[in-house]
């Protein structure tokens, strides 16, 4: 029960941060330091919002982040994008 509340809360407060930050048109810091794990010489400055919320959709779906789903591939596309 304990692990669902947490699960729940988690999942909440993902949310409403990819909401403010896409308005920033900026990563958090978290999100950048994960991303720039994936793809350390990715350039994540000057993103447009749509790579912002890409990025940050991507990170939030454990899917996308399995090994064999290739999430430095991704992140790399998202990034090529202008």
């Amino acid at each position: 029960m304990k692990n669902l509340i947490l699960a729940a809360l988690i999942a909440g407060a993902s949310v409403s941060s990819v909401a403010a930050m896409t308005t920033t048109g900026q990563l958090s810091e978290v999100n950048r330091i994960e991303a720039q794990s994936y793809v350390p010489n990715g350039d994540f400055s000057n993103l447009t919002p749509a790579q912002v919320t890409a990025i940050d959709l991507l990170l939030l779906s454990s899917d996308d982040l399995r090994a064999g789903e290739n999430p430095a591939g991704k992140i790399a596309k998202i990034l090529e994008r202008s």
